[in-house]
């Protein structure tokens, strides 16, 4: 049996620090954006901006002065920031050492303003050194989910996390542009690769001395049906951190070997020909095996 009341939670209780702090996660970051709505429904002619900020290199805190330590310091920048925050802005950490900040605005030197006094309030922990990365959003589309205008603060942050000469970045039309570019890239590139969309060139290299090719290299190309050639700096970094780049490699080698079987069997004399190894490969079991069987 269970006996238990269950009853509406007041707004003062809602916005209590310690309740914020349990329910506003990473995974569950329902009751920020809750909030974040209701703000922006509330005051539909005010202009809102999204602050979002992290300690850069926290790890180093936990390192340096142990993980309790970096416990309270997350805890006494949730303080500051509910003690800052007046009745028209909310604030929450929403995941590890990530914060978040909802502040109206009237001109964009407002928004520094408030970043400043932020940093402030924040930066004076046990006079421990430490630097904050800050991603802004104008939010002006209000059509678009409470989740899209988080991320687009989140990549305006990530921007600048390993920078030693900026602290702040806003959301710019760039940064847009790579969202739909890395959106289209994850939606499209398991079709792509079984439709044979990724194309070799093989780039010759050249001696000088004998004035013929002495070998080539293996470059590859998408060539999608909808964009066209899309060239590697768009899409190598992204298969890099998803682990999609083993399978690309793996099928590079394959139609490299096929290239070579095909000057063999034409009684032409292969030259070498060079392929790239993702990093990912190297730490694969199965690596050697996949080559060895083209081979």
């Amino acid at each position: 049996e269970l006996a238990g009341v269950i009853r509406k939670l007041s707004t003062q209780e809602i916005m209590n620090i310690e309740i914020q702090d349990y329910y506003t996660t990473t995974d569950n970051p329902i009751l920020f954006y809750d909030i974040i709505s209701q703000k922006l429904d509330t005051y539909p002619d005010k202009k809102f901006a999204l602050i979002q900020f992290d300690i850069k290199r926290f790890k180093l805190i936990n390192e340096n002065y142990g993980e309790e330590a970096g416990t309270e310091m997350l805890h006494f920048i949730t303080r500051q920031l509910s003690n800052y925050c007046n009745a028209n802005q909310v604030s929450a950490r929403v995941s590890g050492d990530v914060f978040m900040v909802m502040t109206p605005y009237e001109d964009k030197s407002e928004i520094d303003e408030t970043i400043a006094e932020i940093q402030q309030k924040v930066k004076n922990f046990r006079n421990y050194s430490y630097e904050l990365a800050f991603g802004v959003y104008l939010i002006e589309n209000r059509e678009e989910s409470v989740r899209a205008i988080c991320d687009y603060a989140d990549v305006a942050r990530q921007s600048i996390k390993k920078s030693a000469l900026e602290n702040v970045a806003y959301f710019s039309n760039e940064m847009h542009r790579k969202i739909k570019a890395r959106k289209f890239v994850e939606a499209n590139m398991k079709k792509a690769l079984k439709n044979n969309e990724f194309l070799i060139y093989l780039q010759p290299k050249f001696s000088i001395s004998k004035k013929e090719p002495v070998g080539y290299e293996t470059l590859v190309r998408w060539q999608n049906p909808e964009q066209g050639m899309i060239y590697p700096d768009t899409f190598i970094p992204l298969f890099e951190e998803n682990g999609f780049i083993k399978k690309l490699d793996a099928y590079v080698w394959e139609c490299t070997c096929m290239v070579l079987r095909d000057w063999i069997d034409r009684h032409l004399s292969p030259l070498p020909i060079s392929v790239n190894v993702s990093r990912a490969n190297l730490d694969d079991e199965t690596f050697l095996d996949v080559l060895d069987g083209l081979i």
